[in-house]
């Protein structure tokens, strides 16, 4: 059924594997709401809030699949090698948690998730995993606000600014439904986390993971520095 799906996204006569990156997470978040019965456009409104970036073909903000987030630090990568890459540096240096893909997935909290790193990046693995976790989380509650809200944290006052977001997402790409209203026009697409937050002695051991300069233009290639933090 998921390949069927994704047979009806993705152009004829293409490969999965030719799909562009920009292109990719909108194509698989679409063919696994179609699988898990998800509202339409819920699943990519999440992406737009968890990987959103300039897609250098066409200029717009799209979930990205090549996205990382290291304790807390996001990085986008021109490439899924050079994001794999990232991922493996930054856990033998010492990260302990680290989201992957277009949904963001925690390595951490899910380690079954994926059979390998590079299932992880895949964007049909990635969005058929979000997917169903997501259904989980509303079969607890019954409510896909508050699935929504607990896809990022179960904790109130991070998971309801979480759901505003991503309703307003939402709401800008249309087919939310009836029923899904708070307040939230004006709030905008936000990108992954841009620091750490150091607060016990144990924290300030913590490596902070960034690219070479945050004036470089964001796809410059190679590996990121380590920074200790003091």
């Amino acid at each position: 059924m998921a390949v069927l799906a994704l047979a009806v996204l993705v152009p004829v006569g293409r490969a999965w594997g030719d799909v562009p990156p920009g292109e990719a997470c909108g194509a698989a978040g679409h063919a696994a709401e179609q699988v898990a019965s998800l509202p339409r456009n819920l699943l990519i409104s999440i992406g737009m809030v968890e990987s959103a970036h300039p897609d250098p073909q066409s200029g717009r903000y799209v979930p990205w699949p090549w996205t990382v987030n290291a304790d807390g630090q996001g990085q986008y990568f021109p490439t899924k090698a050079a994001a794999e890459a990232f991922v493996r540096f930054a856990e033998a240096s010492g990260a302990r948690d680290v989201d992957v893909g277009c949904f963001q997935i925690s390595l951490e909290s899910h380690p079954d998730a994926f059979a390998t790193l590079d299932d992880a990046f895949d964007p049909a693995e990635n969005a058929a995993y979000a997917a169903r976790f997501l259904t989980l989380l509303k079969s607890r509650t019954g409510s896909w606000n508050t699935a929504i809200a607990d896809y990022h944290s179960a904790l109130p006052e991070m998971g309801l600014p979480y759901e505003r977001l991503v309703l307003a997402a939402w709401q800008r790409l249309g087919d939310r439904p009836f029923g899904f209203d708070l307040d939230v026009a004006q709030a905008a697409y936000i990108a992954p986390d841009a620091g750490v937050i150091l607060q016990t002695a144990a924290a300030r051991r913590v490596h902070v993971y960034s690219m070479l300069d945050d004036a470089d233009m964001p796809f410059r290639p190679g590996l990121p520095h380590v920074i200790d933090g003091d």
